[in-house]
């Protein structure tokens, strides 16, 4: 396999996984002011991987003011935050865990990635070994 495991080092360079960084609580914040001067304020997050964009964080938006966004096609909202997965449409991008899919696909086995999606690290000879093992005991 030429998959990278976590204990040997990577011969592709282009294979090393994007480090992703946690989403900390933003202190942030952007002032709404609706039609009738009701003001709002909404916590801003950035990302942390891609172009720097702000996220805003709108979901107490229809409790606090009774208001909805309208966004046709959802062309400008984020559904959520995701430690696994990283997609850029625009530019063709999609990680897991920080390892381009395509490569992923091409260089690792089904089991593999599994383990890197539910573990976070690809796994080496032995770690993949007992993996397939408990696998195959507990599920088979």
């Amino acid at each position: 396999c030429s998959c990278p495991s976590g204990s040997s080092p990577h011969t592709h360079q282009t294979f090393a996984p994007v480090v992703m960084a946690d989403i900390a609580e933003s202190q942030e914040f952007a002032t709404l002011t609706l039609p009738d001067g009701q003001e709002h304020k909404i916590r801003v997050y950035r990302g942390t991987l891609g172009e720097d964009i702000n996220f805003l964080d709108i979901r107490d938006l229809y409790a606090r003011t009774n208001s909805f966004t309208y966004d046709p096609g959802f062309t400008c909202t984020a559904s959520c935050t995701s430690g696994i997965t990283y997609v850029d449409g625009p530019k063709g991008q999609c990680l897991y865990r920080g390892y381009p899919v395509a490569e992923l696909c091409a260089k690792c086995d089904f089991m593999e990635v599994v383990h890197l999606l539910l573990n976070g690290e690809l796994p080496g000879k032995k770690e993949k070994k007992e993996f397939i093992d408990r696998i195959e005991s507990e599920y088979l």
